[in-house]
């Protein structure tokens, strides 16, 4: 799996944020919960890529805070969980989702 994102740099700062954002969708009244392997084993690749000491972080938006359990291993406290429903907009979009 390919982690070496490059970012874009202006006066040798870095411009766009070492930030990945993944979904994650569940049925409230049938919680599924995300735990897959492959997604905890980029976080923890991507925790190795530090250059110029910029950090990947790593939010998680999901409908169920419950859902997501972060893996702390791999996290090493870069990762975050955030409610769909806090996002700009969501109500326009919120019968679509629920």
């Amino acid at each position: 799996m390919r982690t070496d994102f490059a970012p874009k740099y202006k006066e040798g700062k870095a411009i766009i944020p070492y930030t990945t954002h993944m979904m994650w969708m569940t049925l409230p009244h049938k919680i599924k919960v995300m735990n897959y392997t492959n997604i905890w084993h980029m976080v923890d690749q991507m925790g190795l890529d530090n250059k110029d000491g910029n950090e990947w972080k790593h939010v998680f938006w999901t409908n169920e805070l419950k859902s997501v359990v972060l893996n702390e291993t791999a996290c090493r406290g870069r990762c975050e969980v955030k409610m769909l429903n806090t996002l700009e907009g969501y109500g326009q979009v919120a019968s679509l989702i629920e």
